[in-house]
């Protein structure tokens, strides 16, 4: 299988759901074109929005621990 396959093949996604800051819809932009995925349904996304959504997801868990500390400096 070749390497753009792979990455167009779909894959389920389940994004988390809550009441608050993770209650609306997940939109993903990758080269110009737009997927929005409801939260707290299971969907079948290419493989790359998949990798896109997880890359999203580490970004956020590394400026949260970045603030942590920065806040943790100023007292």
């Amino acid at each position: 299988m070749a390497k753009r396959d792979f990455l167009r093949e779909l894959v389920p996604v389940t994004l988390f759901r809550d009441g608050g800051e993770y209650r609306d819809d997940a939109v993903v932009i990758v080269n110009g074109k737009t997927w929005i995925i409801r939260r707290g349904e299971p969907v079948m996304v290419p493989r790359f929005v998949a990798l896109a959504l997880r890359d999203a997801e580490r970004q956020r868990q590394a400026a949260r621990a970045l603030m942590g500390r920065c806040e943790g400096s100023l007292r």
